[in-house]
């Protein structure tokens, strides 16, 4: 039985059960708030709430950090032993850029680093490779901690908590030797985000305002309001903003500017930012049919707007009061699709 099988009947459809007596958990997916759900699960079910100041460890590792950087503190946390009789240890460690496809710190990626910056000295160049490829990488340290000593000698629980982002091609690697260990004892779960955020951005852009509330509310749910929410909305009505004006003949004219001209110049230089350059050309067009439906003005009055909604995504302890955030989201919606003007 796979590990996205094991659902338990009492519990939502993004839940899964924990399993008695299990040692290790890899999670991974863009699901945030049911990654955190299952966490907290896991840890409940083995570490008492009284004794969880005492058994219980995050490690969270600076942005960008690699997961050697943290190994000497995961160790530690696993091999500590609780000073309360049968107690188990539960650690949660963060996520690191080992575990995603392109930061996956393998031997062979290392290797090659080398071999390029030593070319003038060919002789030491096949040293240092040979000792770089004869060193495990810390994926493959910990890979064989897990099975050497985590599963059959510590009485402790290693949770492994993988945030992907798929805007910003984070994906968990298949290929790394701590994945390939979860995978293979049917303890990887994947938490995917539901795609309801695509069908609420394209009832908003097609004014669809009864479905976008309705997809607008699910999506509130799945996420607690999270700031990716408003993130996505925002990088997606800037490049509605610029559909508007890449098919605006008049505003072309005016300042006697190609598309091509306007894509290299005046939009942002980076791919996924710029419509023009986008390699989805079916996202492009979706984007310049919607930019029809509006007019600039409102694009502009309504961009500033949600800014203005923004600073309360995350609130700080700062402020004097904090409005009503999905109240104000909401009036925002109506605001932004159900203004008919061109």
């Amino acid at each position: 039985m796979s590990a996205q099988d094991k659902k338990s009947s009492t519990s939502s459809a993004s839940r899964y059960r924990v399993i008695p007596g299990g040692k290790f958990y890899f999670l991974y997916g863009e699901n945030e708030v049911a990654m955190e759900q299952f966490k907290r699960d896991i840890v409940s079910a083995n570490v008492d709430s009284q004794n969880r100041d005492e058994n219980y460890a995050e490690i969270i590792p600076k942005a960008g950090a690699k997961l050697s950087s943290v190994m000497p503190d995961l160790l530690t946390e696993l091999t500590t032993y609780s000073l309360i009789e049968d107690a188990q240890r539960v650690v949660t460690l963060y996520t690191c850029p080992d575990f995603f496809t392109s930061g996956d710190s393998s031997t062979v990626a290392r290797k090659g680093k080398s071999a390029k910056t030593t070319k003038t000295t060919k002789s030491a160049t096949k040293s240092t490779s040979d000792a770089v490829a004869k060193s495990p990488s810390a994926s493959q340290h910990l890979a064989e901690f897990i099975e050497m000593e985590l599963l059959p000698k510590l009485n402790a629980v290693l949770i492994i908590f993988v945030l992907e982002d798929g805007e910003k091609f984070r994906k968990a690697s298949p290929s790394n030797p701590v994945m390939k260990i979860a995978t293979k004892r049917n303890v990887a779960y994947e938490f995917k985000e539901q795609n309801v955020q695509w069908l609420f951005l394209d009832a908003l852009f097609e004014r669809r305002t009864a479905d976008a509330l309705s997809l607008w509310r699910q999506w509130y749910e799945v996420t607690g309001g999270a700031p990716k929410m408003y993130w996505l909305i925002c990088a997606n009505l800037r490049l509605l903003i610029q559909a508007k004006i890449a098919t605006s003949d008049a505003v072309l004219s005016a300042r006697d500017l190609t598309r091509q001209k306007l894509g290299d110049d005046y939009f942002p230089a980076d791919a996924k930012t710029n419509l023009l350059k986008l390699t989805a050309a079916f996202r492009r067009q979706k984007l310049e049919r919607c930019a029809a439906k509006f007019s600039l003005k409102h694009l502009l009055d309504c961009y500033e707007k949600l800014r203005d909604l923004m600073k309360y995504a995350i609130p700080l302890s700062s402020d004097v009061y904090v409005p009503d955030k999905a109240l104000l989201s909401e009036y925002w919606i109506i605001e932004f699709s159900g203004d008919m003007s061109r």
